[in-house]
């Protein structure tokens, strides 16, 4: 998890950085939060243990 948290950081300062658009707080979480969905859907067996179903 920490380095899906990571990389989406890393993006979001990019964007940031070079676009000059910011996204909220909770804006960046859901982004973070869909992503391990995704991972979780993938086959990320032990993502899916921390991840709660929606």
């Amino acid at each position: 998890l920490l380095p899906l948290m990571s990389w989406e950081l890393w993006n979001e300062h990019k964007v940031g950085i070079f676009r000059r658009r910011f996204s909220s707080t909770l804006s960046l979480i859901a982004k973070i939060k869909d992503q391990a969905r995704m991972l979780c859907i993938a086959g990320a067996k032990h993502l899916r243990q921390i991840i709660p179903e929606e």
